[in-house]
Protein backbone atom coordinates (compact mmCIF):
# COMPACT_ATOMS: atom_id res chain seq x y z
CA UNK A 1 0.00 0.00 0.00
CA UNK A 2 2.90 2.74 0.92
CA UNK A 3 4.62 1.19 -2.16
CA UNK A 4 1.90 2.13 -4.30
CA UNK A 5 1.43 5.55 -2.76
CA UNK A 6 4.93 6.78 -3.41
CA UNK A 7 4.64 5.58 -6.59
CA UNK A 8 1.56 7.72 -7.58
CA UNK A 9 3.41 10.52 -5.98
CA UNK A 10 6.44 10.12 -8.18
CA UNK A 11 4.36 9.38 -11.37
CA UNK A 12 2.07 12.52 -11.00
CA UNK A 13 4.41 14.63 -9.44
CA UNK A 14 4.37 17.35 -6.67
CA UNK A 15 1.20 19.45 -6.61
CA UNK A 16 1.76 23.03 -8.05
CA UNK A 17 0.87 25.91 -5.60
CA UNK A 18 -1.49 28.65 -7.67
CA UNK A 19 -0.65 31.91 -6.30
CA UNK A 20 -3.17 34.12 -6.03
CA UNK A 21 -5.28 36.68 -3.84
CA UNK A 22 -9.03 37.32 -3.20
CA UNK A 23 -8.43 40.56 -4.93
CA UNK A 24 -8.09 38.45 -8.22
CA UNK A 25 -11.09 37.74 -8.38
CA UNK A 26 -13.10 40.84 -7.44
CA UNK A 27 -14.73 40.77 -10.24
CA UNK A 28 -17.44 38.12 -8.83
CA UNK A 29 -19.05 40.30 -6.35
CA UNK A 30 -22.71 41.78 -7.28
CA UNK A 31 -25.84 39.57 -8.12
CA UNK A 32 -25.82 37.75 -11.16
CA UNK A 33 -28.77 35.61 -12.84
CA UNK A 34 -28.95 32.98 -15.34
CA UNK A 35 -31.27 30.74 -17.70
CA UNK A 36 -30.50 27.18 -16.76
CA UNK A 37 -32.16 23.70 -16.50
CA UNK A 38 -35.31 25.03 -17.47
CA UNK A 39 -35.76 27.93 -14.50
CA UNK A 40 -33.44 30.60 -12.99
CA UNK A 41 -30.19 30.31 -10.76
CA UNK A 42 -29.46 33.48 -9.36
CA UNK A 43 -25.94 34.23 -7.15
CA UNK A 44 -25.02 37.47 -4.73
CA UNK A 45 -21.31 37.79 -4.30
CA UNK A 46 -20.34 40.17 -1.87
CA UNK A 47 -16.77 42.60 -2.28
CA UNK A 48 -14.05 40.52 -1.05
CA UNK A 49 -13.23 41.49 3.23
CA UNK A 50 -10.87 40.07 5.16
CA UNK A 51 -9.32 37.63 2.39
CA UNK A 52 -12.89 36.38 1.66
CA UNK A 53 -16.06 36.70 -0.92
CA UNK A 54 -19.17 35.19 0.60
CA UNK A 55 -21.82 33.97 -1.20
CA UNK A 56 -25.42 32.36 -1.60
CA UNK A 57 -27.05 30.97 -4.73
CA UNK A 58 -30.63 29.61 -5.32
CA UNK A 59 -32.19 27.90 -8.06
CA UNK A 60 -35.73 28.46 -9.08
CA UNK A 61 -37.90 25.93 -11.49
CA UNK A 62 -41.52 26.57 -11.67
CA UNK A 63 -41.37 29.18 -9.12
CA UNK A 64 -40.31 26.43 -6.82
CA UNK A 65 -36.65 26.76 -4.62
CA UNK A 66 -34.83 23.72 -6.04
CA UNK A 67 -31.52 24.26 -4.40
CA UNK A 68 -29.92 26.77 -2.65
CA UNK A 69 -26.19 26.63 -1.56
CA UNK A 70 -23.70 28.61 0.55
CA UNK A 71 -20.23 29.74 -1.17
CA UNK A 72 -17.01 31.37 0.04
CA UNK A 73 -13.63 31.79 -1.77
CA UNK A 74 -11.15 32.77 0.64
CA UNK A 75 -7.06 33.00 0.66
CA UNK A 76 -5.63 30.17 1.92
CA UNK A 77 -2.25 30.34 4.21
CA UNK A 78 -0.29 28.89 1.41
CA UNK A 79 -0.78 31.85 -0.91
CA UNK A 80 -3.23 30.71 -3.03
CA UNK A 81 -7.11 30.42 -3.15
CA UNK A 82 -9.73 27.91 -2.21
CA UNK A 83 -13.62 27.60 -3.23
CA UNK A 84 -15.91 26.17 -0.23
CA UNK A 85 -19.62 25.32 -1.34
CA UNK A 86 -22.37 23.96 1.08
CA UNK A 87 -25.14 22.67 -0.97
CA UNK A 88 -28.54 22.12 0.38
CA UNK A 89 -32.16 23.15 0.83
CA UNK A 90 -32.84 25.41 3.55
CA UNK A 91 -30.49 24.94 6.96
CA UNK A 92 -30.95 20.92 6.18
CA UNK A 93 -28.71 19.35 8.76
CA UNK A 94 -28.01 17.02 5.52
CA UNK A 95 -26.19 19.99 4.11
CA UNK A 96 -22.07 18.86 3.43
CA UNK A 97 -19.25 21.66 3.04
CA UNK A 98 -16.87 20.62 -0.01
CA UNK A 99 -13.80 22.35 -0.44
CA UNK A 100 -12.32 23.04 -4.54
CA UNK A 101 -8.77 24.44 -4.22
CA UNK A 102 -7.58 26.27 -6.96
CA UNK A 103 -6.08 24.26 -9.57
CA UNK A 104 -5.49 26.72 -12.43
CA UNK A 105 -5.18 30.39 -13.30
CA UNK A 106 -4.75 32.15 -16.97
CA UNK A 107 -6.20 34.27 -19.13
CA UNK A 108 -8.56 35.80 -16.46
CA UNK A 109 -10.58 32.21 -15.88
CA UNK A 110 -10.14 30.58 -12.23
CA UNK A 111 -10.77 26.54 -12.07
CA UNK A 112 -10.98 25.09 -9.00
CA UNK A 113 -11.35 21.14 -8.15
CA UNK A 114 -12.46 18.35 -5.77
CA UNK A 115 -11.54 15.21 -7.82
CA UNK A 116 -13.13 13.37 -4.41
CA UNK A 117 -16.58 15.03 -4.74
CA UNK A 118 -19.33 13.49 -6.17
CA UNK A 119 -20.16 15.81 -8.64
CA UNK A 120 -18.91 18.35 -9.83
CA UNK A 121 -15.15 17.65 -9.37
CA UNK A 122 -14.50 20.70 -11.17
CA UNK A 123 -15.78 24.28 -11.07
CA UNK A 124 -14.73 27.57 -13.11
CA UNK A 125 -15.02 30.96 -12.90
CA UNK A 126 -14.37 33.68 -15.72
CA UNK A 127 -15.46 36.89 -16.64
CA UNK A 128 -15.86 37.67 -20.16
CA UNK A 129 -15.15 41.05 -22.35
CA UNK A 130 -18.67 41.65 -22.85
CA UNK A 131 -19.54 41.82 -18.79
CA UNK A 132 -21.02 38.03 -19.16
CA UNK A 133 -19.36 35.94 -16.04
CA UNK A 134 -19.07 32.44 -17.21
CA UNK A 135 -19.19 29.52 -14.82
CA UNK A 136 -18.38 25.82 -15.85
CA UNK A 137 -19.17 22.77 -13.54
CA UNK A 138 -17.95 19.40 -14.68
CA UNK A 139 -17.19 15.85 -13.76
CA UNK A 140 -18.57 12.24 -13.40
CA UNK A 141 -22.05 11.78 -12.90
CA UNK A 142 -23.36 8.60 -13.09
CA UNK A 143 -20.51 7.36 -14.44
CA UNK A 144 -20.77 9.97 -17.96
CA UNK A 145 -18.32 13.11 -18.15
CA UNK A 146 -20.67 15.86 -17.69
CA UNK A 147 -20.94 19.46 -18.10
CA UNK A 148 -22.91 22.42 -17.74
CA UNK A 149 -22.62 26.23 -18.51
CA UNK A 150 -24.31 29.28 -16.76
CA UNK A 151 -23.55 32.05 -18.93
CA UNK A 152 -24.43 34.66 -15.68
CA UNK A 153 -25.10 38.60 -15.98
CA UNK A 154 -25.55 41.30 -13.71
CA UNK A 155 -29.35 41.16 -12.83
CA UNK A 156 -31.04 44.21 -13.37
Amino acid sequence: MLLSLIAALVVSGPVQLIKATINDMSWMAGDWTCTVWGGTYQENWLSPTDGVIPGVGRFVKDGKLKNIEFDAIQENKEGSLELWIRLGLHSSDKQKRVRFPLVSRANGRFVFENKENDFPQMISYEMKPDGQRLCHIEGLFNGKTTSTDFPFKLAK
